[in-house]
């Protein structure tokens, strides 16, 4: 698995957390690519996922294609209180499936704790129906669908729906400080719905 997105969405620190449940306060930059294994206990049995945590600037140049080659999935990240970081998901969608095809993909915003939301909701939920991709919102700080793209992949990678985690991968899931309100969150129900009636590969594919 890969893990895409732009600098400073938090992609080494949901990697440790999910490691190690530490949350990594200062911003340190990846340079190139960091493998961890992240070993997940199911009720189909253990999953393990080789975790390729990626440098958010341009670093790699095509030597980023050697990594999506090999990848069975990917999740990308971004900052919903920064568009650009938003803005940039539609860029490393592209680029992986350009190379990887049309593996699963998650795409994950993160840092929903904070209340200077920039990307709203409804917005957020649109990329899955947009992109034929899933998406969650998340908080690595607080831990909120902390495995919840884990899970996801897990599924669609073996084939099984209803496989569940059988151990958490670091501590239990907490509520966020700070929620979308209550309009926001139906009008994402509401997204998120009508972008699961909608197959993968459809008029999606035309933007990548």
């Amino acid at each position: 698995m890969v893990l895409l997105g732009d600098g400073e969405v938090g992609k080494t620190a949901l990697v440790r957390r999910l490691l190690t449940g530490e949350f990594q306060k200062l911003y340190r930059p990846t340079e190139g690519c960091e493998m961890s294994r992240l070993k997940l206990a199911t009720s189909g049995g253990p999953v393990v996922f080789e975790v390729w945590d990626t440098a958010g600037l341009e670093q790699l140049g095509g030597l980023k294609d050697g990594y999506y080659v090999r990848a069975d999935c990917a999740i990308v990240l971004f900052d919903v209180t920064n568009r650009e970081s938003f803005s940039s998901v539609q860029r490393w969608l592209q680029d992986f499936r350009r190379v990887a095809g049309q593996v699963p993909v998650v795409v994950a915003g993160n840092k929903i704790d904070l209340k200077d939301r920039a990307v709203k909701a409804q917005e957020s939920a649109g990329i899955s129906r947009r992109y034929g991709v899933q998406y969650y919102d998340l908080s690595v700080k607080s831990r909120f669908n902390l495995q919840a793209p884990l899970l996801w992949l897990a599924r669609r990678l073996l084939q099984e729906p209803s496989l569940q985690l059988t151990v958490e991968v670091a501590h239990e899931p907490q509520m966020p400080s700070f929620l979308p309100s209550l309009a926001e969150r139906k009008q994402a129900e509401r997204d998120l719905a009508e972008a699961r009636s909608v197959a993968i590969g459809s008029d999606s594919d035309e933007d990548l």
